[in-house]
């Protein structure tokens, strides 16, 4: 029996989409977080500021507009701790739109409560243009929200591993 436990826990590699490490390419680390609440957010950058002596670039994803409506003032608080952060648009899920609610309500906050470096990304098809411009060496790219950004990490993260084999 503490052999099947010394396995079990030998070969645990973690929950998917929670401070999940893609890898790291070229010195930059991506990582993709599904936090979708501002406490949640605090405790992910909180995590890569603690266990990591890397700049972080926060890439978030506002799931749901009722919710983003609700909190981008906690949002904003809560990506202090990230050195850049890029806003996009809101992922809906289920919900339609609210009139005057989008990622530039974070975006806006963000900078009123003193963010030095936080920018508005409007298409995720900009992102890995976006991100080649921005990170460097040393760097942690994090995702973070509860909708498709996910997966723009993940294209990401094979942008840099195709950049990688070319060079």
């Amino acid at each position: 029996m503490k052999e099947v436990i010394t396995n079990g826990i030998n070969s645990y590699s973690g929950v998917r989409r929670r401070f999940e490490i893609k890898g790291t390419v070229q010195g930059i680390m991506v990582v993709d977080d599904y936090a979708h609440h501002p406490t949640e957010v605090e405790a992910t950058l909180q995590a890569a500021r603690d266990g990591w002596n890397r700049r972080i670039i926060a890439v978030f994803q506002p799931h749901l507009f009722s919710r983003t409506k609700e909190f981008y003032k906690e949002f904003a608080k809560a990506f202090m701790n990230s050195d850049i952060l890029l806003v996009t648009n809101i992922y809906p899920a289920r919900e339609k739109p609210i009139n005057g609610v989008n990622g530039k309500l974070i975006y806006n906050a963000a900078k009123s409560v003193g963010h030095k470096n936080v920018r508005y990304i409007d298409d995720l098809e900009n992102l890995n243009h976006e991100l080649n411009n921005i990170a460097q060496k040393n760097d942690m790219v994090i995702t973070i929200g509860a909708g498709t950004i996910w997966r723009y990490g993940q294209a990401y993260f094979e942008n840099l591993l195709n950049q990688a084999k070319t060079t």
